[in-house]
Order: C-alpha cells, then sequence, then structure tokens
C-alpha cells in the first residue's frame, strides 16, 4: 500500500492528538508533582494498534502496521511519552465488521481504556456504529476512556 503525504501528515497528526489528550487528561504534570504515578492502559484497536506478519501484504512486523518499526508505532510511542506502568494492545478489528462479535478478549483492571477504531467499519454499518461502540465500552472497565478519531 503506498501513502501520499497528506496520509502520512494525518497519521502523525492523529498520533500526536492521541499522546496530547492522555497528557492533558491523565498526568498531572506539574512542579507538584515530578513524578506522576504509572496507570495501566488497555488499548483496543485495530491494525494500527497491532499486527502480526501478514506475509501476503509484505508485512513482517509484530506491532502496530504502518510503523516502520514497533517503538515507532503509536502504541509504543504513547507507552515512551508518558508515566504508563501496565499496558495491553489489542487489536480487535473483527469487531468493527461484526458490532455483536461475543468472543472479545476478556481484561479487567486498567485505569484507562483506550479505543482505536473506526477504519474498518462497513458504510452499511455506520448507523450502528454508536451504539455498538457504547456496548464496547461497557465491556471493560476503567477509571478513564479515551476514544480517538480515525482518519
Amino acid at each position: 500500500m503506498k501513502y501520499d503525504l497528506r496520509h502520512i501528515a494525518l497519521t502523525a497528526l492523529a498520533y500526536l492528538t492521541i499522546a496530547l489528550t492522555l497528557a492533558l487528561l491523565l498526568f498531572r504534570c506539574s512542579k507538584e508533582d515530578p513524578n506522576p504515578t504509572p496507570v495501566s492502559v488497555l488499548i483496543l484497536g485495530n491494525s494500527i494498534t497491532h499486527h502480526g506478519p501478514l506475509l501476503s501484504e509484505n508485512w513482517n512486523g509484530d506491532w502496530g502496521m504502518a510503523a516502520s518499526d514497533s517503538t515507532k508505532d503509536y502504541v509504543h510511542q504513547l507507552v515512551s511519552m508518558a508515566p504508563i506502568g501496565r499496558f495491553k494492545a489489542i487489536n480487535i478489528a473483527y469487531w468493527e465488521r461484526d458490532f455483536n462479535y461475543v468472543d472479545m478478549p476478556n481484561e479487567s483492571g486498567y485505569d484507562v481504556l483506550l479505543i482505536r477504531l473506526g477504519e474498518n467499519v462497513p458504510n452499511e454499518s455506520l448507523p450502528n456504529y454508536e451504539i455498538g461502540l457504547r456496548n464496547l465500552v461497557e465491556r471493560y472497565e476503567a477509571k478513564r476512556l479515551i476514544i480517538t478519531g480515525n482518519f
């Protein structure tokens, strides 16, 4: 897949938005608290969050697609920039095609739920996306919720 300059710029802007949102909402980095308490983060997303090797697409990585290596995907960039202790990134792109998918990962006990989905939702499913997203959020307990946009 070839990417044009506009796509690359939008990708960079999306990553920056995620990082800034987390910094503003979660981390009280101030002079009074130079060592903020690490938080645990569950990240649910699609292939931009994590994707194992896919030889048919010449993808040999085991990290977020569109990144040249594991340290450059948005998950690892976020973890390197914010006081995150425990984290888990899960590709649930199958949910984008079926909002009623029942075999979802069983995860709990995270401070933050970050959802990065939407690109793979078929047009005919868009009217039900908000309801599906609300149901998805209800499956996971977290003290804070961050839902990013898509391209």
